[in-house]
């Protein structure tokens, strides 16, 4: 009985974990222009340096959008990225956008966030402006 026991826990122990980094992060303000989610940076030749991490932005007046690694060490606004591309193949119920770095093109960041997101409305604004 000991030994169903210590199983038990340890299978709700890993489904525990397993739920935990199949979770992403999402948050997003009433207007749409700041959020929180998972992006990745790219290089020019479509090379991934990373994995996805969990990123804060904002879109700033003139049409770019700021961001910055989230950490509890940085607090900084972060680089300006223009938005290139909306993925067509994207996840189920995501929507993944292309930045690229407007001053050293060859500069680019992958952002997915969820399709319902108030920030898609935003991001696909700025697409077609």
């Amino acid at each position: 009985m000991e030994l169903l026991g210590l199983l038990l826990t340890i299978a709700i122990g890993g489904l525990i974990i397993w739920l935990a980094f199949r979770i992403e992060p999402h948050w997003v303000s009433k207007d749409g222009r700041r959020f929180i989610c998972r992006a990745q940076l790219i290089d020019d030749r479509g090379n991934v340096h990373g994995r996805w991490n969990e990123y804060r932005f904002r879109v700033t007046p003139d049409g770019l959008v700021a961001g910055a690694r989230r950490s509890m060490f940085s607090h900084g606004g972060g680089d300006g990225w223009a938005v290139v591309a909306r993925s067509e193949d994207a996840p189920p119920r995501k929507a993944v956008y292309l930045l690229q770095d407007p001053v050293e093109s060859r500069n680019m960041i992958a952002i997915r966030l969820p399709r319902t997101s108030r920030a898609v409305d935003v991001l696909d604004d700025l697409l077609n402006s």
